[in-house]
């Protein structure tokens, strides 16, 4: 007679961010997450280029809520995964271009007064109004413009032990 193992425990997974746009589009993958907001300095030290400075600040992000949650897997756009008690730890980059249309300051003002949205890259949601500034957008995980790459971020969860399906 065979005998069936039992399936790990799920962790616990934490976001380690307050971003509203990153917490509805964690709420797409339908599993329990708690928010934690990180404490990390983000000044960029001299020379940083753009990559290296996303992928350094999302590794000290997960790793500064990961104190707090040693059992839990964190994660953090640019997106890193890390979980203290399995030694788990991988970061990705989802790299995104976009390019504005030539806009005249009258288009430019009628956007920010309709969306008001400041509170995000670039100051133009592409999930809104904001894509009718835009010329094209071209990357390889669709909302990552928003503010958390899905589909890294569904591998580097699988790859920590957090079953999603």
């Amino acid at each position: 007679m065979a005998h069936d193992t039992p399936p790990l425990p799920q962790r616990t997974v934490v976001l380690g961010s307050t971003s509203p746009y990153r917490r509805e589009l964690m709420t797409r993958l339908r599993i329990a997450f708690e928010v934690c907001a990180p404490d990390v300095d983000e000044t960029p030290t001299p020379r940083e280029a753009p990559r290296e400075l996303a992928l350094r600040l999302s590794l000290a992000k997960a790793r500064a809520v990961a104190a707090q949650f040693p059992k839990a897997v964190v994660f953090q756009t640019a997106v890193s995964v890390v979980c203290l008690e399995s030694g788990f730890e991988r970061s990705d980059l989802s790299a995104v271009k976009v390019q504005f249309r030539d806009l005249t300051d009258a288009e430019i003002e009628a956007y920010l007064r309709a969306e008001e949205p400041y509170d995000c890259a670039g100051s133009a949601k592409s999930e809104g109004l904001g894509i009718a500034l835009l010329a094209s957008i071209d990357n390889d995980d669709p909302t990552a413009l928003v503010g958390l790459p899905l589909i890294r971020t569904c591998q580097l969860l699988r790859a920590a032990g957090v079953v999603l399906l």
